[in-house]
């Protein structure tokens, strides 16, 4: 008898500091996360596997820039979406990326 397999889901959640002691990485922060970004959607598809992001910034305070996004349709970030400014909300953001993870693993976000 043939055992059913569930399929595999990953929710990936990224927290990326964009206070202003990240300015002089400005750009070298952008390309990291964008070939991570790249890198994650190649291994979904290489898988089959459903895969969904998070991705949280955080300066002075957090924001949500992907909330449990199908990796697929991502756009890549530029210059406009990652400015380094102000001070640094670290553990508010760590804290948000956590939330949204037991919010995906509950069920209530899709």
């Amino acid at each position: 008898m043939k055992r059913k397999v569930e399929p595999i889901e990953n929710h990936i959640v990224l927290v990326m500091d964009e206070s202003a002691s990240m300015g002089q990485i400005r750009w070298g922060a952008i390309e990291a996360l964008n070939k991570q970004f790249n890198e994650i959607k190649l291994n979904a598809e290489k898988t089959k596997q459903k895969t969904v992001i998070s991705f949280i910034k955080f300066g002075s305070t957090v924001q949500k820039v992907y909330e449990c996004a199908d990796i697929s349709k991502l756009a890549q970030i530029s210059g406009m979406d990652y400015f380094p400014r102000e001070m640094t909300a670290l553990f508010d953001a760590v804290a948000e990326g956590i939330n949204v993870a037991e919010k995906y693993n509950n069920g209530e976000v899709s």
